[in-house]
């Protein structure tokens, strides 16, 4: 994933760290789809077919967060970007090199190889087809890096509508720091958004899904309307948090810290809160999501992953009312967990084994590549340990057993995904490295 950092004058290693730890778990999340997950992916295996729940949960899990953390971080770092900079022209120019350019290269050239690769089997002709397909039927960003359409969408936007200050000096920064702070409603300030927003974007994702149910995707930027809502939340919380001076997001659930000593740190001010831990958020998070189908058991005492699942993606139904409030609620719980967690330890710098400043291979300066050939490579590494457990495209009989059923698509998972992160760092710092002028866009 990308954000804007290299205009930021206090770089925040902690953001830096929390967004490499996103681009491996979107790897990973899509990873999973391949065997048991919920999701498209072009790839599906013949070791674990059909939605496994345990997977599925994974997946609807680390899908409420990460992409509204990806959005929250990049929203402020374009604040940071606009606040120092003195022409809408550059700002809009730099859009188009690092996001624009990318997708419509990932669009045009590994895409369709993406595609093949996902076949079931290849010959000649169906690999034609396939090419042919790929190219001929784009009319807009494929794949994953919808992302990076829609984020130069909103980063443009806001170039638009943003009034550019006359001289992008630290002075005329904070003195527009301190009046957007000061002229504010007291309701519109950023704690009560942070706190209570995902109340209001939870009903528009279940309304708008009334019309346009997940897995639905807007033309030319590939976005799934049923998610946007929480996309643009975050990318405006993260643009407030750069102009109310806040470090983090902040959970309903959190509560002022009994001042029994005089704080003596000033840094930042996870000091006065105290926020719930990783631990707990996941814990209330995973916890609600696992009560969702009680209701259907209860009354019919069956359990139907396939149908709950078709359900939630949206409709006038309860499981897509529970779904769209639980996704928004978990993003605002894990949120400013995760934020809370990496600034307290993830906060440093990369440092190697003599204190040096190299980094190694899984690196936030290797992520944003890493994102981009993410699906070829964990397409390709999936596809060979698929391969060498189902010669011949044949599931053998003891993935039938019930060690397999349950424990199958969790190992295959883990080491696929695994895999994959790895491989993706590893071939992304190759490209950074080896081919001329690609540091200067990614």
């Amino acid at each position: 994933m990308v954000t804007t950092t290299s205009t930021i004058s206090f770089r925040r290693h902690d953001l830096d760290n929390l967004r490499t730890s996103l681009t491996g778990l979107v790897i990973l999340h899509h990873t999973s789809i391949s065997f048991g997950g919920l999701g498209s992916w072009p790839f599906q295996s013949v070791s674990v077919p059909g939605v496994v729940p345990t997977v599925a949960a994974f997946n609807a899990f680390n899908q409420s967060f990460f992409m509204g953390l990806f959005f929250w971080i990049s929203g402020r770092v374009s604040a940071q970007s606009l606040s120092r900079s003195s022409s809408r022209g550059a700002f809009i120019r730099s859009k188009i090199r690092r996001l624009v350019l990318p997708a419509a290269v990932y669009t045009v050239l590994v895409n369709p190889v993406v595609a093949v690769l996902g076949l079931p089997s290849w010959d000649r002709r169906i690999v034609q087809k396939t090419l042919w397909a790929s190219v001929s039927g784009i009319r807009g960003a494929r794949g994953p890096v919808w992302y990076l359409a829609t984020l130069a969408m909103f980063d443009i936007i806001t170039a638009v509508l943003y009034k550019i200050p006359a001289a992008a000096s630290p002075t005329t920064v904070s003195k527009s720091e301190k009046q957007t702070v000061s002229t504010a409603p007291s309701w519109l300030n950023y704690k009560s958004v942070s706190t209570w927003g995902w109340i209001p974007v939870g009903l528009a994702c279940f309304v708008i899904r009334l019309w346009e149910p997940l897995g639905e995707r807007t033309p030319v930027i590939s976005v799934q309307l049923g998610y946007t809502s929480q996309f643009v939340y975050a990318y405006v919380l993260g643009h407030m948090s750069h102009w109310s001076n806040e470090e983090r997001m902040i959970s309903p659930l959190e509560q002022k810290k009994k001042n029994k000593k005089k704080q003596t740190s000033t840094s930042n001010k996870d000091n006065r809160d105290i926020n719930p831990s990783l631990a707990l958020a996941s814990a209330i998070s995973l916890s609600a999501l696992a009560l969702m189908p009680v209701p259907a058991l209860i009354a019919t005492d069956t359990f139907d992953a396939n149908e709950i699942t078709s359900q939630m993606r949206g409709g006038w139904n309860s499981f897509a009312f529970g779904y769209a409030m639980w996704n928004e609620f978990s993003f605002a719980l894990m949120g400013p967990a995760l934020m809370a967690y990496f600034r307290r330890w993830h906060s440093s710098g990369p440092k190697n084994r003599d204190g040096g400043g190299k980094q190694g291979v899984v690196s936030a300066r290797n992520a944003y590549a890493a994102f981009l050939v993410h699906a070829p490579v964990g397409i390709a590494i999936s596809r060979v340990l698929d391969t060498c457990l189902c010669w011949g495209g044949a599931r053998p009989a003891w993935m039938d057993t019930a060690v397999w059923t349950v424990l199958g698509p969790l190992v295959m998972t883990g080491s696929a995904g695994l895999m994959s992160v790895y491989g993706s760092f590893l071939v992304g710092s190759k490209l950074l490295e080896w081919v001329p002028g690609m540091t200067a866009i990614l």
